[in-house]
């Protein structure tokens, strides 16, 4: 059977294996990217755009936890090849899934005031209505 790493060094690997995760990372951070573009964050349905930025940040988590699981735990134990390098850690999807957790904070925040502003402004309503009456 025929085995790239037969035939090239090892840290030569490594580095493929790692330039090939950035790529994929930032191609699976480009999509939630754009999905989440094709939302109106501060005045679209709040459900929908809550559960993109929920999309987006469990996308991101994923990846980073497939690939510190992949080079910690898995290929570290692989007796033909093992992973010799450092665990890997895509810092560009993490800074990505940090971002969205904070757009998504601000929209919770930003959802709250304005629901909590309607609702004084609603409960005050109802009492000079029913001071009228």
């Amino acid at each position: 059977m025929f085995c790239v790493s037969d035939y090239l060094p090892m840290c030569f690997f490594i580095q493929i294996i790692l330039a090939l995760w950035f790529s994929s990372g930032g191609v699976l951070g480009r999509y939630a990217q754009q999905k989440l573009a094709e939302e109106d964050l501060w005045k679209g349905p709040f459900g929908r755009v809550k559960e993109g930025l929920r999309s987006g940040i469990a996308i991101c988590e994923r990846w980073v936890a497939a690939c510190q699981t992949l080079t910690s735990q898995f290929w570290k134990r692989y007796s033909p090849h093992p992973w010799t390098g450092d665990t890997y850690v895509p810092e560009n999807l993490t800074n990505l899934a940090t971002r969205f957790e904070e757009v998504r904070w601000h929209f919770m925040r930003t959802y709250s005031w304005v629901y909590i502003s309607m609702s004084i402004s609603h409960l005050k309503l109802l009492v000079l209505c029913e001071m009228l009456n």
